[in-house]
């Protein structure tokens, strides 16, 4: 379970930065006016994916705690939530330093949160998907 989720994230990972590469070399975040919408997607789900990861097999020397539906929702959706509204703030302090960047606006920010909170969402369904519950069951993920 812990390898074959590790190996999935950092796929996501190798996915999101080649996506970012392109879109900074053929300017798509400026041409495609809906490109930053799967990426906000993708990085929800990374980020959802990511903190069940930590929550769960991060711990050194701690007891893995019991796997169920409720905490796995509760730890992909709320992290995304949260370091997405992080990554807004980061943006209009940016564009508060650089003016110019004009990066940050109201509705785009709202947009920004709903794709973050969807894809860690779907990272939720996913995982779940992936794991069987029960006494003699053996997670997939």
């Amino acid at each position: 379970m812990n390898k074959k989720l590790i190996n999935r994230i950092a796929l996501l990972i190798l996915v999101i930065f080649s996506l970012n590469l392109l879109a900074s070399k053929f300017y798509w975040y400026s041409a495609l006016w809906w490109f930053d919408m799967p990426m906000h997607f993708l990085g929800g789900v990374w980020l959802g994916l990511a903190s069940v990861w930590f929550y769960f097999f991060g711990r050194k020397h701690k007891p893995m705690p019991e796997i169920n539906v409720s905490r796995i929702v509760k730890i992909s959706i709320i992290s995304s939530f949260v370091i997405g509204f992080g990554w807004e703030i980061y943006e209009y302090i940016v564009q508060m330093l650089v003016p110019a960047a004009n990066i940050a606006s109201p509705l785009d920010s709202v947009s920004d949160l709903f794709f973050d909170t969807a894809g860690g969402a779907a990272a939720a369904i996913y995982l779940l998907s992936q794991i069987s519950f029960g006494e003699n069951s053996k997670s997939d993920i």
